[in-house]
């Protein structure tokens, strides 16, 4: 996978721009190649298979690129998925590179190298587009859940903030006028006027009901029952 922590120059969309061109270019440069040694190579029907292979492979991976581009990931992402591909194009190529120059020392036939290496280049770009998109997803999963999770802190806060200040005795206009206070100094200025209303709306409820609880506080029968006699006394 790519680091954490890459970081390029740049808005979002020039950094979409420059992942995007990391895959086309692989795509193209790697079916040309294969092209321009398929004209150059006598090859029976059969053999036209694996001599195209890479050209289909590097179509493919031009079209996915795009299609993720415009589709599914934002800048940054397709920034990522453009270095993978980068990456395993070049890994690929260096590991085909030194084993054709190991046959080579040995004394072994190499007519064939530039059609290996350029198919072993391609199927890595191929791997590292999976790889990219893989990372890209996992990542953008990670931030929703992230997201989520901060929204569902945040609404928590709100929600013993809110308990707090129900349990407070609000037929204190003092009281009230400190946690209307409280929150503006703690929320946004739209989250500060919903809730300054929510209070104004429900503190005369609450001070009517506390005036008719003590106002009618209906009869109370006090009796003691005791079986020690003195105290029946």
């Amino acid at each position: 996978m790519i680091d954490r922590e890459l970081r390029v120059p740049g808005t979002p969309t020039e950094q979409g721009y420059i992942g995007l061109a990391l895959v086309v270019g692989t795509g193209l440069s790697t079916s040309c190649v294969a092209l321009l040694h398929a004209s150059r190579t006598q090859f029976s029907a059969i053999e036209a298979i694996y001599v195209f292979t890479p050209v289909i492979v590097s179509i493919a991976l031009v079209v996915a690129g795009t299609l993720l581009w415009t589709t599914q990931f934002g800048g940054r992402e397709m920034l990522r998925i453009g270095t993978a591909v980068f990456l395993g194009m070049t890994v690929f190529g260096l590991l085909i590179t030194w084993t054709i120059t190991h046959e080579f020392i040995r004394g072994g036939s190499v007519a064939h190298a530039p059609f290996v290496t350029v198919n072993s280049m391609t199927v890595g770009a191929f791997v590292g587009l999976v790889l990219g998109w893989l990372d890209a997803r996992n990542r953008r999963y990670e931030t929703t859940l992230r997201q989520e999770r901060n929204k569902f802190k945040r609404q928590t806060e709100e929600l013993d903030e809110f308990a707090a200040i129900v349990s407070h005795d609000l037929r204190n206009p003092l009281n009230v006028a400190t946690l209307n206070s409280s929150v503006r100094r703690r929320r946004p200025a739209e989250r500060r006027l919903k809730r300054s209303k929510m209070l104004k709306n429900l503190s005369p409820e609450w001070r009517q009901s506390s005036r008719t609880c003590w106002r009618w506080p209906g009869k109370v029968t006090l009796s003691v029952t005791s079986p020690q006699p003195r105290l029946r006394r």
